[in-house]
This record gives C-alpha cells, structure tokens and sequence, in this order.
C-alpha cells in the first residue's frame, strides 16, 4: 500500500498497515486480542487463529464481543431493526409487519428538519446508548452524533436526487448522455472512460502492482489538484455509471450503498476515537487508555477474562488482509471499492460544506444539492469533520476497512443463535438483517482438519482433528456475539466455527462450493473426504 498522510492522526492512530506486515504479527503484538482462555498464534498452514491456553469445559463462555467496530444494517431492514441492540420488530411483534416508533431527539435533527437521516431504536435506552456511542465533545462543545446524521443525510440525498434526476431524463433521451466533467471525464464511453475497465477486469490482471496502481490513480483523480469542485467526483461517477451500469438511474448498487454505509461507520468510529476530548479516557497527545469510549461496559471490559469492547483501529489493521485474494476471485470488486472511496470523498466534502454557515452549499444544478445536504447543530462538527476529509485525501481508510470486510465480517441475524446446540448451522431459514466486523472474534477459523486445492493456502481455514464439526459456537445476544466451547478443549487445540452450513442436510458438495466461492479454500476433513468417496 502506498504511504498515507498521518498529519492529521497521532502516531498510535496511523491508518497504515502493509498486507505483508500481517503475516508476521507475533503473538506479543496481538496481546489486546488474547484472554485466559486463548492466544493468537501462527497456525502450521499460515494465517493466524485462536489455540486454547489452557483446558475449556463444554459450555464455556469463552469470548464475549460487546459490538462490532463497524457494521450496516440492510437498507429494507433500517426502521425495523433498532440501530444500537439490533432487535428486529418483527419478532417482538410476534410476525406482524412494523417499525420501531423511536428516533433521534428533535434536538439532534433539528437543522436537518424531518428530511434529515435518522436511526431507529426499539427504545430510549438504545437511543440513549447510540447518542453516547457516537458523541464527541471537542474543546468543551458536544455534539450529540450530528456529524454522523449529517453525514448519513448527505448520503441518502445525493442517492435521491441523482436517481430522481436521472428518472425524469430517461424518458427523454434514447441514450444516456456523458454529462459536463470538466478535466475528469469526458465521454461515456467504455473505452474511454479512466475506471470502466475495471468493470471487465480478469482474473489474470490482478496483482498486488495493478492493484496498487489504481488506488493511486483514484487518489489522484479525486483529491487536489485534480480535483476543481467536489461536483466533479458526482459527474465523474455519473459517467462511470453510464458508461458501465445496466441501470443508469442509481448512481451506486444496493450493495455499494451499503459498502459505504459500513465504510463510513468505521472511519466516523476512527476520527471519534483522535478528535474526542470528552472524558477520562482522552490523553495529552490524542491516545486513548485501555478502555473503549463507545462499549457499554468499557469500565468492566478490564476485570472480566472474556468480554472484550468494540476494539480499536490497531486492532482491526491486525486482522487478515484479504485484498489481493478477493478481487482476483472477483476482480469486479476493485470496481465497486473505488467507487465507494469516491462516493464517500464527495458524501464527507458535501457535508463539511454545509457545516459552514459562512460557506454555501453549492450543488450542481438539476441535481438538488444546493440545500440539500444537513446544517449542522454544533459549530464543533468542523473538526470532527475536517479530519475526516483529511483521512479521505488517500485511500487508505477506505481499502483498510474493504480488505478486511470479507471473510472478517459476521452476519446480523434475527434474535438467537444461527447455530444450533451441537454448533451446526442452522440459520437456512433465519434472516440476515445486516453485517458487522467484530474484531476480537474474526480469529476463530473454521472447523475442519485441513483444506485443500486452496487457492491462497495462507487464508483462514482450520487444523482440528474433526470433522466437519466445530469447537465453538457463535450466538448473537442483543449487540454482543458470544462464543461458547460445544466440548472439552484440550489446551493447544485450535478454536473453531463454524463459516456455514454444516448440518447433516447440506451436503460436501454444496458445503465445498460455498467455501470455494467466498472463502477461497475447499475443505479436506475426514467427513468431507468420506461424503467424497461415497459420491464417487
């Protein structure tokens, strides 16, 4: 990865991490990941994993994750599950359809009027607690998590008025037209756009250099010099778009708005933690204590053996870096995360903009974004704001977080456990509500006894003397995922989910395909290997 600008972060906040450095960690450098019950070491086929200290009895709790440093919930999902314990309405309504009836204060959204983006919460402890979570208080002035609604809304509304713009032009052109771009764009042509190429990418064209090379390329295109006005980033998506997309009206996939909105959880999570001189946990120098400023239990998180907070950025750069092996498997995805930093650059510019009351929002016209975008509540939001633009100047942020989203990542699932008593998946019929990335709990691997044809050998996979069976259980209690043994634990044996469905009734081939597909391994064990035989 190229080198970032730290100047606006101290030094134990620095967004960078080499992918080469990952590999490397020694358990001594992981030690805010380790509890009584576990150690994170190297495991014989590369990578890292979660051995046992010492003996684990059946039933043991052996880790539990307050909250996820980043997470998004389903954009079908937003008012019917509370943004803060994700409990879905639809089970408290015994299956009725619905939403959750609490929102923000008024005086959190006032300026944003009721246009403005808003979480939903199954209650005023959940508001409370997401008020405390995303609040900065900079040189005595609060902000109760008016940067992130207006952030959010700035999100919501250059998606709207792009679609509503692009709707009421479809009708009137044959063809989508390149719009005025100025020195970023000049055709909708395939061909001839900077990026669309990476929309028929190949597998073969991958490597770390070409990666690298166009990260740098979009560093370069949307920060200055290149870049005039923040509106040229919106054309220069425009013409991407209709150059490359079979739907010309969404200026972004459902998926990538939701790529974004995760993205952007996480870096609101990093530039909280350096801009924050709320409380005891906030030092002379920028840095923070031991204990987390955004868990619940962070004054408890010390004296308990296996509950850990939200985690820091270092932790999170500690995790695998799947980069390089997700977008040769899918080399479409280099697409989808550029256009996400993109986005995002604009999203953070536009509402800085807005903060300013001496500065006018000005937005393209035919677009709606002159007065579009929230007013801020609290004069101190330029701070926090103007950090995170700086940490948008390079890519770094955004593909640090991207490059740990898959295969690091733990879906939502509706209240109880997608695993059933003996830890086999039982989530088939169960609804994902969202996605989150709990970083204490992202180094138990999978359970097999070994892996085979791999095509990364170093990725996650598992060395435990079973079958398709894991050691550890997965359960999602309110915010928390909690793992618990499903056995005696020999001390040195490796802890283990498990990644998908291994119940009886999913058979090796299906099971071998999923992990091929988004695992990037096929599994070896002495189950698979036995349904094998029986199929040949």
């Amino acid at each position: 990865m190229s080198s970032p600008s730290t100047s606006a972060f101290p030094s134990s906040f620095s967004i960078s991490s080499s992918a080469k450095n990952e590999e490397t960690i020694t358990p001594a450098s992981t030690a805010s990941s380790s509890s009584c019950y576990y150690d994170i070491l190297p495991t014989p086929y590369g990578g890292r994993g979660a051995f046992a200290s010492r003996f684990i009895p059946k039933g043991t709790v052996i880790l539990n994750c307050e909250g996820p440093y980043a997470s998004v919930l389903l954009k079908k999902f937003r008012k019917e599950v509370c943004a803060w314990c994700f409990a879905w309405v639809f089970e408290s309504t015994k299956g009725k359809k619905g939403t959750w009836s609490t929102r923000l204060e008024s005086s959190v959204t006032e300026n944003g009027g009721s246009s403005a983006w808003t979480p939903w919460f199954c209650g005023e402890s959940c508001r409370e607690d997401w008020i405390q979570a995303y609040s900065s208080e900079i040189d005595g002035v609060s902000d109760h998590g008016g940067a992130l609604v207006g952030l959010m809304t700035s999100l919501d509304k250059t998606l709207l008025s792009y679609r509503n713009t692009k709707t009421r032009a479809k009708g009137k052109q044959k063809t989508p037209s390149s719009p005025a771009t100025g020195n970023l764009a000049s055709s909708s042509s395939s061909a001839n756009h900077l990026f669309a190429f990476l929309d028929t990418w190949k597998t073969e064209d991958v490597s770390v250099e070409s990666v690298d090379r166009c990260w740098k390329s979009a560093e370069a295109t949307f920060t200055p010099p290149s870049l005039g006005k923040r509106t040229m980033i919106l054309d220069f998506l425009e013409s991407w778009n209709d150059a490359s997309s079979e739907d010309f009206t969404e200026l972004l996939t459902e998926f990538e708005v939701d790529c974004a909105r995760f993205v952007l959880d996480g870096l609101v999570r990093l530039v909280l933690q350096q801009t924050n001189t709320r409380g005891p946990d906030h030092t002379s120098d920028g840095t923070f204590s031991h204990a987390d400023m955004h868990s619940t239990l962070a004054s408890q998180s010390e004296a308990l053996e296996n509950v850990k907070p939200t985690g820091y950025w270092s932790d999170l750069l500690h995790l695998q870096n799947n980069e390089l092996e997700h977008v040769k498997r899918k080399p479409y995805m280099l697409g989808v995360f550029i256009r996400v930093y993109a986005f995002l650059r604009f999203v953070a510019l536009s509402t800085l903009s807005a903060t300013n009351p001496t500065k006018k929002s000005r937005g393209r016209k035919g677009h709606g974004m002159a007065n579009d975008t929230v007013e801020a509540a609290a004069p101190k939001q330029d701070a926090f704001l103007e950090t995170l633009v700086k940490l948008l100047e390079t890519s770094e942020g955004v593909r640090a977080i991207l490059a740990r989203d898959h295969g690091n990542v733990f879906g939502i699932w509706e209240e109880g456990s997608p695993s059933d008593s003996n830890g086999e998946d039982d989530s088939s019929d169960s609804e994902m509500l969202g996605w989150g990335m709990y970083v204490f709990g992202s180094y138990f691997n999978h359970g097999s006894s070994s892996f085979r044809n791999s095509l990364f050998p170093f990725f996650f996979c598992s060395h435990v003397f079973l079958d398709c069976t894991p050691t550890v259980r997965k359960t999602q209690h309110s915010r928390s995922l909690c793992f618990t043994s499903t056995r005696d634990i020999a001390p040195g044996e490796e802890l283990c989910i498990n990644y998908i469905d291994v119940s009886k009734s999913n058979g090796v081939m299906k099971r071998n395909e999923e992990l091929s597909k988004e695992w990037f391994f096929e599994c070896g064990c002495a189950r698979c290997d036995r349904e094998r035989k029986e199929l040949a």
